[in-house]
């Protein structure tokens, strides 16, 4: 079973999920606006493989009780190393599979525009905590062989 970013790397190479906007400041809604993410969307919105995510992780935490992260809809945090937290939001499903593994499925919850996973990143600094930062510079190899 792959690891969270295995499985999203290789759904962006398969051509499967597409960037439909970039980690930084953005127009929405036309307000100017921080994005603490990428929004990845699926090309086949019928393709159900194309929605669903299995893999497997250190941490899983639901986040959708949280009434602070509203606009997030249904998400979760998935800690794939001790240093590395990955959050999703808009999903339409979350599942614990009796081997352990995590299933998700790709939706359009909280604030949302249409069917699309709100990926975010943190790295975790001893002095400084959790710091975000953009997904696309922790899906490169190389970066994911620096974090510890």
């Amino acid at each position: 079973m792959k690891q969270f970013s295995e499985v999203i790397k290789q759904r962006i190479d398969m051509g499967w999920l597409s960037i439909t906007s970039g980690y930084g400041w953005r127009e929405f809604q036309g307000k100017r606006e921080w994005h603490n993410g990428i929004d990845l969307a699926p090309r086949d919105v019928s393709n159900r493989r194309s929605l669903e995510l299995e893999f497997t992780c250190k941490l899983f935490a639901p986040i959708s009780a949280d009434p602070r992260l509203s606009a997030c809809g249904l998400g979760a945090f998935i800690y794939e190393k001790e240093t590395l937290r990955w959050g999703v939001c808009h999903l339409r499903a979350i599942a614990v599979q009796p081997s352990g593994a995590i299933w998700l499925a790709i939706g359009s919850t909280g604030r949302s525009t249409g069917v699309h996973l709100h990926l975010t990143c943190a790295i975790f600094d001893r002095d400084k905590g959790w710091q975000e930062v953009d997904p696309l510079s922790i899906l490169s190899n190389d970066s994911m062989q620096r974090i510890a």
